[in-house]
């Protein structure tokens, strides 16, 4: 069967790389609390505010503004989701009809977990912390399938080779 959708298998090494320098720039970041390179940088964006609302009556705040922003966690999001989505859209070596069958399924459980995570998380976490359990939420999904699906892989290569 043929994939289309899916990476070369030489983009999923890479793609690991990516993604855990994303996650130690951004622990570094957060242990030092001092932004690397990226303190304030002017950007373009299509809505700025400083609250939650769109009526504010703040003089920044509105429809395609240049502001001055940190983008550390626009970088963090560009390299983590970029690492990400070619960790676990690449190709195995021995990419089969099973292989493609266990991606399936454990994107699925991914989605699955996924959304328990914020129902969850609706029904118990109220304030601010409620936006950033959803703010992570995000990362959810890719982790959670890279972690199934490799696993499968591993326990059914484990299998194979106790059959042997």
């Amino acid at each position: 069967m043929k994939t289309q959708f899916l990476l070369p298998n030489s983009f999923k090494k890479p793609g690991f790389i990516l993604m855990l320098v994303a996650v130690l720039v951004y622990v570094l970041d957060k242990f030092f609390k001092n932004p690397i390179f990226w303190d304030q940088i002017k950007m373009f964006a299509i809505y700025n505010s400083n609250d939650d609302s769109i009526f504010s009556h703040d003089p920044n705040a509105g429809f395609f503004k240049i502001i001055s922003t940190n983008i550390g966690y626009t970088l963090f999001n560009l390299v983590f989701i970029s690492g990400a989505i070619m960790a676990s859209f690449s190709r195995l070596k021995n990419e089969d009809e099973y292989i493609t069958k266990l991606r399936l399924e454990s994107l699925v459980w991914a989605v699955y977990a996924n959304f328990l995570v914020i129902l969850v998380a609706d029904i118990t976490i109220y304030g601010f912390f409620f936006f950033n359990i959803v703010m992570l939420n995000m990362y959810t999904i890719p982790v959670l399938f890279l972690l199934r699906f490799h696993y499968v892989i591993y326990r059914t290569n484990k299998t194979i080779q106790n059959e042997k």
